[in-house]
């Protein structure tokens, strides 16, 4: 075999690897087709999500949310659980705001009423409750913040985009009003707060049911709502 024939395969290979890399040299962003086909999603602008959850409380020795948070900590989401303190949790919130800057923080509260996701679009100026917080504080009536009105709801797009989106992917969930007064509340107020025309964080608060975890259903609704949100 003749030397010209011999260098005719790495010649070859030599230009189609330099057409394959000005073809993806000349991509800004890498976008893929979903499931319906009619959509495009930008898998190089996946948003940052950070979960909050929160740790036991009262009788409660293992918050439900405590599972959640681990169970999408294995799956590669930055998550962590805070304290059930009236003052702790939301100044947490407000520091991984400021200093982490997430494009989207989840939170997720355990409430005995749940029998499903519920979003909570309102949170109310007050503390207040007839046990204590985890450092034994027994608020009632309390204004969280006396330069703030007296109830807090998130942005009305933020909330008309959620319902497209999750109507779309088929997500099971429901709104409520009211996070009633305890921490939870005391969290979701101070995400609504912090994060009110801030464009580069949206936040989101919801309360599970105890048996979040073990409803595969659920559990299922769930990952798509995280899916959803980093798009």
């Amino acid at each position: 075999m003749s030397l010209i024939n011999r260098l005719k395969p790495l010649v070859l290979g030599l230009m189609l690897s330099s057409a394959t890399i000005a073809a993806f040299s000349g991509c800004e962003t890498l976008k893929l087709k979903s499931s319906k086909g009619n959509e495009e999603i930008d898998y190089a602008n996946k948003k940052r999500i950070y979960i909050t959850a929160f740790g036991p409380f009262k009788d409660y020795q293992r918050n439900p949310t405590q599972d959640i948070a681990s169970y999408l900590s294995k799956k590669g989401y930055t998550t962590e659980t805070l304290d059930v303190d009236y003052h702790k949790a939301p100044e947490r919130l407000r520091q991984i705001i400021m200093y982490d800057k997430p494009d989207v923080i989840v939170s997720f509260g355990f409430s005995e009423k749940a029998s499903n996701l519920a979003l909570s679009i309102t949170a109310k100026n007050i503390m207040s409750s007839d046990f204590p917080d985890n450092s034994g504080r027994i608020h009632k009536d309390v204004k969280i913040n006396d330069k703030l009105p007296d109830i807090l709801s998130i942005d009305e797009k933020q909330r008309r985009y959620f319902r497209k989106m999750a109507r779309q992917a088929g997500i099971n969930y429901y709104e409520q009003d009211d996070a009633d007064s305890f921490v939870c509340n005391s969290l979701s107020f101070a995400g609504i707060s912090e994060t009110k025309g801030n464009n580069k964080t949206s936040f989101y608060f919801f309360h599970v049911p105890a048996d979040i975890y073990s409803n595969k259903q659920q559990l299922r609704n769930l990952e798509k709502i995280i899916r959803m949100l980093e798009y």
